[in-house]
Order: structure tokens, then sequence, then C-alpha cells
């Protein structure tokens, strides 16, 4: 008897005991873009916006890992963990920053909220997040992930927290006063639509912040390291945040990873160098982990610099903007932004629809809500290291699936 997780073409995956993978079409394996089955499908994976699948670079770091130190406690400081942290401090102007590595976003999302209640020493524990953002499903995350039926599901949940819809500049900076202790904000929404911020509101919700004392969480699990563009969309308005919030690519589909990153003086006005069990994880900055994350940046760092980023941004616009004028009957609108592109189709049966026939056919898009009322909406996050012909062959999925849905 296997128990597995598979995608169930409804938006995500469900875990149900089966008898035989291959009847089921369970994932076997995967290589660069591409999920392989064990009937011996291949489904081209634009829905989960990793990486990329077995980079080689990572698998030999995972194998010389194994054979020296994977994993160890937080007793022993590591070289691994101080190369990274001293990477990531970069992201901060002078590297004036306190890295934090875990295990997950959620986990550094968790550690993020803690630190920001902390810096306020009690004396607020508002906590201003967005209506259908995703920033993980422990308690402390969900609090703030505004999903309208969580308390309906858990009845209570730890923080004091207030959603204000996505984007929306005017209803943000009026919710922000002297009881808030942080803001928590995401640079795109996929709840039951697609959204990226509009132009000058983090530089607004930034200044609204300064003006009350409050602190800034950006969080950049998903889109940190070159997915709309900038290696980081906050950097785009040259905005600083207080706590960034990353991960998901850093682990290289190699290992689970998560990571914040805060500005020195709020570190240290909760933790400084006192007693270490006020924060940390039995297995975080694990030496194995740390390596990983490090060969990410190498991979992506160079990456950039050979201007693949741009071209695969490219790639993806001029295929979609064709895709739009050939079916106009179907697609009202389409988005691109770095490498993550959505089309939109005139109603959400439509987009439903044509989420299954494309899964069915090998091409695997973000349903932005798996709900029954649905979405117009379909996302296209390839993995960040896609290759050129990948690009190529899901355009062609693409096409091919209009015109024979």
């Amino acid at each position: 008897m296997w128990t597995e997780q598979a995608y169930d073409y409804k938006g995500g995956l469900s875990s149900a005991p089966v008898e035989d993978p291959s009847a089921e079409g369970e994932i076997a394996s995967a290589s660069g873009s591409f999920l392989h089955t064990f009937s011996g499908r291949r489904l081209l994976d634009f829905s989960s916006g990793c990486l990329t699948y077995q980079h080689p670079v990572l698998v030999d770091e995972l194998k010389k890992g194994l054979q020296q130190m994977s994993l160890s406690g937080r007793m022993f400081f590591s070289a691994p963990l101080a190369t990274l942290v001293n990477r990531l401090s970069t992201v901060m102007p002078g590297g004036r920053a306190v890295v934090y590595p875990c295990n997950s976003p959620a986990e550094a999302m968790e550690g993020a909220l803690k630190l920001a209640l902390g810096f306020h020493k009690g004396r607020r524990n508002k906590i201003i997040g967005v209506k259908g953002s995703c920033q993980g499903n422990t308690l402390g995350t969900l609090s703030i992930s505004g999903i309208s039926d969580m308390p309906e599901h858990f009845g209570w949940l730890p923080l004091n927290a207030v959603s204000v819809d996505f984007g929306q500049k005017m209803e943000m900076i009026e919710a922000i006063d002297d009881s808030v202790a942080a803001v928590v904000i995401e640079p795109i929404l996929l709840s039951g639509t697609l959204q990226l911020l509009p132009e000058g509101y983090l530089k607004a919700v930034r200044d609204a912040c300064l003006r009350h004392g409050v602190l800034l969480i950006v969080n950049e699990s998903f889109t940190g390291f070159g997915r709309l563009g900038h290696w980081f969309s906050w950097q785009a308005e040259d905005v600083l945040p207080d706590i960034l919030v990353t991960g998901n690519v850093l682990g290289g589909n190699i290992v689970p990873y998560g990571a914040y990153i805060a500005r020195t003086h709020i570190n240290n006005a909760v933790y400084k160098r006192k007693d270490p069990a006020l924060h940390g994880a039995t297995t975080a900055g694990f030496p194995m982990g740390c390596v990983i994350a490090c060969k990410v940046l190498d991979l992506l760092e160079a990456d950039r610099l050979s201007g693949a980023p741009a071209n695969r941004e490219r790639l993806l616009a001029h295929g979609l903007t064709k895709i739009q004028a050939r079916f106009p009957e179907a697609i009202s609108q389409i988005m691109v932004k770095g490498l993550a592109g959505g089309i939109r189709f005139y109603d959400a049966g439509m987009a439903n629809n044509f989420f299954h026939h494309a899964a069915k056919a090998g091409l695997l898009l973000h349903n932005c809500d798996a709900s029954p009322s649905g979405s117009e909406w379909l996302a296209i996050f390839p993995p960040l290291l896609a290759t050129e012909s990948e690009l190529i062959d899901g355009m062609a999925l693409l096409n091919q699936c209009l015109y024979h849905r």
C-alpha cells in the first residue's frame, strides 16, 4: 500500500492511499522544468514557481553533504552558516542586518512576527495583513492571511490581525496608526485573482509606517531572487523593509528552506546577545541546507549576469501576446512581469475548464482560485532557471490546448 501526494488537477495536492502508483499517475521523478509519472507521462511545471528540478550542481552538493555533516543542532557554528548569513545580509545597505535561516518560509514569517511584537515590548499587538494573502499555514501566519472563513474552521487565532484589500493604498494608510506593531505585505496576490502592487504603493506604505513607528515586513518567499524582475520587488521603488521574509527557491528543490533578514537595530532591541533559547529551531541553519542555499545563490547570480532572466521575460511576453491575439474570443487580458505571467479568460468557468484541459495535456498552470466560484485568471510561473526550449515548449502547449479546448 502506498500513500502519496498526488496532483489532482483541482489546484493543488491531495493525499490518498493508492495500491499502485502507476495506476494513479503519481510523480516518480523530476528534471529541469518537468515532472515524470510512473506511467510515463511528462508534465511541464509552470505552476509551482520553483528554481528547477534536480539541478546537477545541487545534487552533487547534496551527495557531498551527506558524506560529511548533513544535519546538526544549533550548539555549534559552521562555516556554511557563516557564509550564507554574510551573503544574505548584503540585501540590506552596508550589510547591516541579522539573518535567521530556518526550514520554511512559514517558520521565517512566524519569526518575523515574533520579532515585530517583541520590538514593541507588548505596547502594540496589532498586525495589518492583506485579504486573500498566503503567509503560511501555521497558527500565527494564518492569523494574518486574511482568509475570511478561517475563524469558522479554527474558532480562535492567536494574533490581533486586521486585513485590508490588496493594493488599496489609502485603505492601508488609514489603517496604520499608533496601535499597530507591523504591516505585512506581499508583492503579488494569487487568491481569486492575479494582481501586482501598483506603482508607488510600497513607498506610500513605508512612509506611513515611519510616521507611526510601525515595522514593515515584506514577504518575498515566492517573488524573491528575480521572479518579478528585480532581485527583490521592493528594490524597484528603493523601499527598504524592516524585515524581509524569503525562502522557497533557496532550497533549490533539494531541501526545505526559509529565512528572515532583519535590520540590526530591530533584532538587537529584542535578542541582541541574550539567551539563545529566546528564538531558534533545532535544525535551523543546518550545514547542508546552508551549502545548498549558497549554491542556489551562485546559480542565480551567474544566470543574472548572463542576461538570461531578461530573455526569459521576453519569450514569455512574446508568447502570451501572440496567444491573446490568436484567441481573442477566449482571452480578455494577459499579464507579464519578470517570469510571472497570467492569462485572463472571459469567465471563471472557461478558466477552470482550460486549467483541467491543460493539465491533462501535460501543462501544469496555477489556478488562482480552486473553489467552486473559481477565478477568471490562470497564472504561469515557470521555474526560475527554465531553459529557452522549455519556455518555447510551454507556449506551444498553451497554443495547442487553446486550439483544441
